[in-house]
């Protein structure tokens, strides 16, 4: 068995924002509450969950927390709450990104998928990634792109994957097969997964280096 459980991951990449735990009976999720701000909805869902459980805070072994691209306010508060706890209960601390989890969840081993997220103000975020057996391979990490350029890129590929503000402003049909919807899938489960994996081959991350992942849009003032 891990010496990382139970573990916890948070995902304040999307509206609304979830929870996924580990314990040595299985994997569970649970969405915030979509009405409410990230930052007033955290304690209280995550002492909900960890007591059906039998759990408290003090209990968890491993954090991992999502690094985005993702919303602002969701990355920045998921961030902060992750660095808090995991000093609270000495538990090790994994930031993953949002683009890995998302292509864990929803491609089989042996594809190939671009991921997509759609930054406002012109641009586009895409990161390529492949699974298999053996784990994820990141091809390209996420980046920002002009929505021309991002375009162009989807046209050639094979699965994408995004949420509906994504395909939007990528003009993507809705019927296209080649489109995953992201914000159907447990991407909370797959960020899970793939945190503790990474947790066991790579170690934690010190609390002071975890930084949100925010990828300005193309072409972005940088105030």
């Amino acid at each position: 068995m891990s010496r990382y459980l139970p573990a916890l991951a948070l995902d304040g990449a999307r509206r609304p924002g979830a929870l996924a735990l580990r314990t040595p009976a299985g994997d569970v999720a649970c969405a915030l509450d979509e009405a409410r701000a990230h930052a007033s909805d955290l304690p209280s869902a995550l002492e909900r969950l960890l007591a059906e459980h039998g759990l408290e805070a003090r209990d968890l072994r491993a954090i991992v927390v999502g690094t985005g691209p993702g919303s602002f306010t969701g990355l920045r508060v998921a961030a902060a709450f992750a660095q808090g706890l995991a000093r609270g209960s000495a538990a090790a601390l994994k930031g993953l990104s949002h683009a890995q989890a998302a292509c864990w969840a929803l491609l089989a081993d042996g594809e190939e998928g671009l991921w997509a997220h759609d930054l406002r103000s012109g641009g586009v975020a895409l990161a390529r990634c492949a699974r298999s057996a053996a784990g994820l391979a990141v091809l390209e990490p996420a980046r920002a792109l002009p929505l021309d350029a991002a375009r162009g890129l989807c046209a050639g590929a094979g699965v994408l994957i995004g949420d509906p503000e994504a395909r939007i402003a990528l003009g993507a049909d809705a019927l296209d097969p080649r489109w995953r919807d992201s914000s159907r899938a447990s991407v909370e489960l797959a960020l899970l997964e793939l945190g503790l994996r990474a947790l066991e081959r790579d170690g934690p991350d010190a609390a002071s280096a975890l930084e949100p992942l925010y990828l300005r849009p193309f072409g972005a003032p940088s105030s």
